[in-house]
């Protein structure tokens, strides 16, 4: 997937993808999950195991 098709599916810009790939930035809450299900992925939150 190009820089810009992820832009478009995550409403963004080919640019901020640009700069979270060099970690010039760290997306919001909202962009990562929308990040996260451009790229076909899930988060799961579990409980730690001690």
């Amino acid at each position: 997937m190009t820089q810009a098709e992820l832009a478009e599916r995550t409403q963004t810009t080919k640019s901020y993808i640009s700069k979270l790939e060099n970690g010039v930035i760290i997306p919001s809450v909202g962009v990562f999950y929308r990040l996260i299900a451009a790229l076909g992925m899930r988060v799961e939150v579990v409980k730690p195991v001690y």
